[in-house]
């Protein structure tokens, strides 16, 4: 099965940008944020293996104490199988540990923008810029997706195995049992190019200090709420 890279990130950047539009811009901002930090640590492989270890000392605390009820509930839906005496444990190489990450990421943000809304209604201007933050969000997220089906952004510095290679500069696969899908018509230029990424980085640091500038204020030892811009 054959997919058009160039079309997939048309129709992915034209959904968040969609989605940006009714949201806002200071919504899609949260989630600009964190993909941001996503970019920065393929920018930097060590930080992100101390990270996953970091992560993995946290599971294995939580796991010496979850009842076994609750192992086999986690493996039942997540399809992960994890021998007797061992906790659950991710591994900083594979392109499946990043990619659960972003997917958890993308999801965190959008309830924290669903329950801590803005404002009662957005205004013109608040919807143009968060069909704008939108579709950057789409641009981060699909060439992430990439750089980490690719592999050679992540902590172990080579292309992936078990089913996900890269095959040229213009196509990448991944297979599985049944299905065998085939990326193609791939750019060559991606997120990790030169300056790119400090750019995408500079560029979320900008919007993040927008949304606590226009969100909160200080007044004294107490933190206020503001209505921000675009919002009413």
């Amino acid at each position: 099965m054959g997919i058009n890279w160039v079309v997939l990130t048309y129709f992915v950047v034209g959904v968040f940008a969609l989605s940006g539009f009714y949201r806002g811009w200071w919504k899609e901002g949260l989630t600009t944020s964190l993909l941001v930090l996503l970019v920065f640590l393929l920018q930097q492989p060590t930080i992100a293996a101390s990270l996953i270890a970091l992560l993995n000392v946290v599971f294995d605390y939580i796991w010496s104490f979850s009842p076994d009820f609750f192992r086999s509930v986690f493996n039942g839906i997540f399809a992960i199988t994890v021998a007797d005496g061992q906790s659950f444990q991710l591994d900083a190489n594979s392109p499946g540990t990043w990619l659960m990450i972003m997917l958890f990421l993308v999801l965190v943000t959008t309830m924290m923008g669903r329950y801590n809304s803005p404002g009662n209604a957005i205004q013109p201007m608040g919807s143009a810029l968060g069909g704008l933050v939108g579709g950057l969000n789409g641009f981060i997220l699909i060439n992430l997706m990439r750089e980490y089906l690719d592999g050679r952004g992540l902590p172990g510095g080579v292309s992936p195995t078990g089913g996900i290679s890269l095959a040229s500069n213009s196509a990448v696969g991944m297979a599985s049992p049944g299905v065998a899908l085939q990326a193609t018509n791939l750019p060559r230029f991606t997120i990790l190019d030169g300056w790119t990424p400090w750019m995408i980085i500079i560029i979320g640091l900008l919007i993040l200090f927008s949304l606590l500038r226009t969100r909160y204020s200080l007044q004294g030892l107490k933190v206020n709420r503001k209505v921000p811009y675009g919002y009413k």
